[in-house]
């Protein structure tokens, strides 16, 4: 039987490696006008409305959902919101954790 979890976690490198992208390409800063402003405002809350749009798109096509969710649609919303909120979670750690080890081998303040 195939892993349910396999989606979410997919969806979580899916969305993370998308926002990291979106906000290069964009690059709006703090104190910027206009949409560049409310973009960057609202950086922290993108992930978890992508991970929701993505369960809403996803259910009708029959993406599957751990159980512990449940089969109808706010199952399936709430399951990949969770991925958008992974994907947050697991940058930051990964980003911390490879500049404490650079830091280490390479030396540095």
């Amino acid at each position: 039987m195939e892993n349910p979890w396999i989606p979410i976690l997919a969806a979580a490198f899916v969305i993370g490696m998308a926002g990291e992208v979106a906000k290069k390409l964009i690059g709006a800063k703090a104190g910027d006008k206009g949409w560049r402003g409310v973009y960057h405002v609202t950086l922290p809350w993108h992930a978890l409305l992508v991970g929701a749009a993505v369960g809403a798109a996803g259910h009708p096509i029959g993406i599957p959902v751990p159980e512990v969710f449940g089969a109808d649609l706010g199952g399936a919303v709430l399951a990949f919101t969770l991925a958008g909120g992974l994907s947050m979670i697991a940058y930051q750690a990964i980003k911390s954790g490879l500049g404490r080890l650079v830091k280490r081998v390479f030396g540095g303040d």
